[in-house]
């Protein structure tokens, strides 16, 4: 490992843990080696756990606490709190266009269009789905999703690394999130959907601990991913926080979701636009 992490001292950093992250940091010309370690440590969890993986979605996931209908809307609070992804991605959509003339940091903001394009469409598509939850309906609601967690990892692996690469990695990368959505929607198997979810994640979050930042601030991710914990904690429990609170587990999933989106688009601006130039 000695060649692998350069371990720098620091006394003055308050907190164990960010004079821990801030002591592992991987070399420029170690990053390669790092891809591929963690690739196949993530490979072979996902070996290990496949079998323990569910394969289709429960019944009761498409039984959903709050049934109120308002204004003629079934589902209404599950279909209306989506109005968070749709606000959130047109706002991230519109900030990137009016910085996507800055050619050094193009590519990153080229990203985060079509990342907040997918919160956006996540927004309408998870409408549709609460409408009427089928697992066919679904897919409108995770497909877009599937392409935001991989157009995320994109983002961040342009942040955290110096590889030059191109636009059309992310398009690919969207590609296998749709095929997640549409084989667990028509082919009645979650697995790859669950694979790319959790997998862009924990390759996200270690690229958080060991590599520094270049546009992001790592307080924004982290700020983002502990929202995101949130939300998936609030779809846990739909039933028990609507009991308590009267407004469903996954009604509060989604708005928790839309500020992690939030926090990431909050984040590029602190350091990808420059000082002077405030548009949106």
């Amino acid at each position: 490992m000695g060649a692998f992490l350069r371990i720098e001292a620091s006394t003055s950093c308050p907190g164990l843990l960010y004079k821990v992250t801030q002591a592992m940091h991987i070399r420029d010309r170690d990053i390669g080696r790092f891809f591929f370690v963690i690739a196949l440590f993530i490979f072979l969890l996902f070996v290990f756990l496949w079998p323990h993986l569910p394969e289709r979605d429960a019944e009761a996931y498409f039984n959903f606490a709050d049934k109120r209908m308002f204004l003629g809307i079934p589902n209404f609070f599950d279909v209306i709190s989506n109005l968070g992804f749709i606000y959130v991605g047109l706002w991230g959509m519109l900030s990137a266009i009016g910085h996507v003339e800055l050619r050094n940091k193009q590519r990153v903001w080229v990203a985060l269009f079509f990342m907040n394009l997918t919160v956006f469409l996540t927004g309408w598509g998870s409408s549709y789905f609460h409408l009427q939850p089928t697992p066919q309906s679904l897919f409108w609601d995770r497909a877009p999703m599937s392409m935001g967690f991989m157009g995320l990892l994109y983002v961040i692996i342009l942040d955290r690394t110096n590889f030059k690469m191109g636009i059309h990695v992310l398009f690919v990368l969207m590609l296998v999130g749709v095929w997640t959505a549409w084989y667990a929607s028509f082919e009645n198997d979650i697995r790859y959907y669950i694979i790319v979810q959790f997998g862009s994640l924990i390759f996200s979050t270690l690229l958080l601990l060991i590599r520094r930042p270049q546009y992001f601030p790592s307080a924004y991710l982290w700020i983002a991913f502990g929202f995101y914990a949130l939300a998936k904690l609030m779809e846990s429990y739909d039933y028990e926080v609507f009991h308590r609170l009267t407004w469903s587990g996954h009604t509060l999933k989604h708005l928790a979701a839309a500020v992690a989106i939030l926090m990431v688009n909050l984040g590029a601006r602190t350091r990808l636009q420059p000082r002077r130039q405030r548009l949106y």
